[in-house]
């Protein structure tokens, strides 16, 4: 009997091999190459998912800035429109988002949309109309990737639209220099506003 439970000790307490530990390692790296894959996919499906959706609430909210508008007779000129509550809207003679009324009523192109004096002043119109348009529901919005977090959008003005694009572990952090030209193309994923004729689209190639 003695012998039996010096036998029954002595394999709970014995080491592992070198060999049985290689065959552990190489199970867990089997796995993870067959799991990475998914859970790649998974993440990218997600973020594609949470730009779908941010994209129809601004679509939603500047519809309903045009309905506002129509049901208020069209007026052919450039207004502020009270809309959410919060913020006056400053619409086109179209009556599509320009701006918040607040930041001033001074837009040039009022026909054709933003078309201000620089890039700078129209990326400033874009996080405005962000903020305004989805209210409590807007994302964290920044204009350059050096500060912004993943999770967040970075908004630009590019080709005389509103672009803003999602920020992501890939370009999070990024210098000013970096993000010029390279970090929205590719895989990006971003929603744009056209106030010309009130078209949001989104990207999530």
């Amino acid at each position: 009997m003695s012998r039996l439970m010096d036998g029954i000790r002595f394999c709970w307490t014995r080491a592992y091999t070198k060999l049985e530990f290689a065959a552990a390692i190489a199970l867990l790296a089997a796995m993870l190459a067959l799991l990475l894959p998914r859970y790649l996919d998974l993440l990218n499906e997600a973020r594609k998912a949470e730009v779908v959706a941010q994209g129809s609430s601004l679509k939603s909210a500047v519809l309903a800035v045009h309905e506002r508008w129509y049901l208020n007779g069209q007026p052919e000129t450039v207004a502020p429109l009270s809309v959410f509550g919060r913020q006056d809207i400053l619409v086109s003679a179209s009556g599509w988002p320009l701006d918040v009324a607040s930041a001033g009523g001074n837009v040039s192109g009022q026909n054709t949309g933003l078309a201000p004096e620089n890039t700078i002043a129209a990326t400033a119109r874009c996080m405005r109309l962000w903020q305004a348009l989805l209210q409590d529901t807007a994302p964290a919005l920044y204009t350059g990737y050096e500060f912004a977090v993943a999770g967040s959008y970075r908004a630009s003005w590019i080709s005389g639209v509103c672009r803003y694009t999602q920020v992501t572990a890939d370009n999070h952090g990024k210098t000013v220099g970096q993000d010029i030209g390279g970090h929205d193309q590719g895989k990006a994923f971003y929603i744009e506003y056209n106030a010309a004729n009130g078209r949001v689209t989104w990207f999530i190639r």
